[in-house]
Parts: structure tokens; C-alpha cells; sequence
């Protein structure tokens, strides 16, 4: 999905399946992949209806972080299931 933000410039978002990831690219902080992490404490928790966010391990941000802090966007965090 290629985004284009006016004065901001051009956000490019990949889908990587095989890497179960999300590549970002963009205009302000550069390309970042995204890796599904699961919140709990729990092992017995399944994935595909666990709580978790999509993060960037590198510096521990996450996909929501880089949407309100380059965009200004408000988003709610829900639970999310790899398609």
C-alpha cells in the first residue's frame, strides 16, 4: 500500500507473510519491519487470540507509535490476527 501525505511525504506499507512482518517505509524515520508480539505472561495463549501489538524490536516502538508521532493520529490498539 503506497500512502501519500501532502507535505509530509510518501509512506510505503508491505505485507511480508512469510516473515509474519509488516515493512514500513518511511518519509521521516526510514524503513522499519514490524514483528507481531504477543502481551502476556501466558504460553497457553494461542496467537490468533492473544493481545498483541506490532513492534519494531529495535528500539521497542511500535506500528501505532510511528502512525501518532509522524502523523498526529490517535489509534486505539486492539487485538489483531495475522491474515
Amino acid at each position: 500500500m503506497t500512502i501519500q501525505f501532502g507535505n509530509i511525504g510518501t509512506y510505503v506499507i508491505n505485507k511480508q507473510p512469510p516473515n509474519k512482518q509488516i515493512w514500513v517505509s518511511s518519509p521521516k524515520s526510514g524503513p522499519k519491519r514490524y514483528d507481531f508480539v504477543i502481551i502476556g505472561g501466558s504460553q497457553q495463549e494461542k496467537p490468533e487470540w492473544a493481545y498483541g501489538e506490532w513492534a519494531y524490536l529495535r528500539d521497542n516502538t511500535t506500528l501505532v507509535d510511528l502512525i501518532y508521532d509522524e502523523l498526529g493520529v490517535h489509534l486505539t490498539s486492539q487485538s489483531a490476527k495475522w491474515a
